[in-house]
């Protein structure tokens, strides 16, 4: 439950502050010119007992409308002329959107909003998952964590986890779990999420409700929107590993492949990866740029050659279980300790 500061916060100052324009005092002060936002899926409406990845279509629509009436937003195309100096910076702060995994809710619910207001995104999908009718590793458990407050479901994942030597000592502290999976290989996650289904259930997938906030888009959604040109592609890996903890061949696999699959949907150049869990390191980024990429997306930086590499951006990653009003606000600190250049 939010504190009472929290809930003063959101429910006054930080409206107060957008509606007078106070926040964009903090816009100013910034000398970075670019904010990127990380979205990840848009659903009718929002339930953060099943998925907390996930923005209502209403509180998307408020935010895409201020951001298209406050700041000029970037196409990917736009945003990689400006960092290689084919562009200049413009004059007037902006945005560009970007979205994680390739949600299907991001064809069905964010896309009309992005046309709506013509507003300019980048999706990157996990390609491994397009059009598959399993939920990623990281949904299943999201959207099952709750099936864990059985006390016999709990002593069985704990075995489980041991066997995969893996840590889940309880519910609170799901995220040893999660974070230990990351250095998991693909086949590993496969066996674990098929046994781990096997103590929770499967009722989720065939419950119709739940489908928007684990399916991914398939090849026709992705050419759809490819081909309207409002929408821009980029990399997210084949698998979503966390590229610094695997063996960098398989890395290199997993870089080159999700751009050769997506460039065949999309009959476009994919310019552009966006590193899972912002995972990457020094050697990681030198395979990418070999790879024919030009830019890369992190969370935060992790390098310490970051600092000079004109092709690697931090992104401001969009809260979905605060108000608008309070995005609004936080993105506007952010334009200070998160934009580029």
């Amino acid at each position: 439950m939010a504190s009472i500061a929290k809930l003063i916060a959101r429910h006054l100052i930080f409206p107060a502050a957008v509606i007078t324009g106070a926040n964009k005092f903090l816009i100013n002060r910034s000398n970075h010119s670019i904010l990127i936002l990380n979205y990840h899926g848009v659903v009718s409406n929002a339930d953060f007992s099943i998925s907390v990845n996930h923005m209502s279509v209403a509180d998307f629509d408020k935010q895409i409308r201020y951001i298209s009436n406050n700041f000029n937003i970037l196409s990917l195309d736009d945003f990689i002329k400006i960092s290689n100096g084919e562009l200049d910076v413009p004059d007037r702060k902006s945005i560009l959107i970007t979205f994680d995994d390739g949600y299907e809710n991001n064809f069905t619910h964010a896309y009309p909003v992005l046309r709506k207001h013509k507003a300019p995104a980048v999706i990157f999908p996990v390609m491994g998952l397009t059009g598959l009718s399993m939920p990623s590793w990281y949904d299943a458990i999201d959207i099952t964590k709750s099936l864990l407050t059985d006390t016999n479901k709990a002593a069985k994942l704990s075995s489980l986890a041991n066997e995969f030597g893996l840590t889940f000592s309880s519910l609170e502290n799901l995220h040893e779990l999660t974070e230990g999976m990351k250095n998991l290989t693909p086949t590993q996650k496969h066996e674990f999420i098929e046994k781990y289904l096997d103590i929770t259930g499967r009722e989720f997938q065939q419950d119709t409700s739940k489908f928007q906030y684990w399916k991914m888009l398939n090849e026709s959604q992705i050419k759809q929107m490819s081909d309207d040109g409002l929408v821009a592609f980029g990399s997210h890996t084949v698998s979503h590993p966390n590229l610094d903890r695997i063996p960098i061949e398989t890395a290199i696999q997993e870089i080159q492949q999700s751009k050769s699959k997506l460039e065949t949907i999309t009959g476009k150049p994919v310019k552009s990866i966006a590193f899972p869990d912002g995972g990457y390191n020094d050697e990681i980024k030198k395979h990418v740029i070999e790879s024919g990429y030009e830019v890369m997306f992190s969370v935060t930086p992790k390098c310490q050659s970051d600092q000079s590499d004109k092709t690697i951006f931090r992104r401001f990653s969009v809260p979905n279980t605060t108000t608008t009003d309070s995005v609004i606000f936080n993105a506007s600190l952010a334009f200070k300790t998160q934009g580029v250049l």
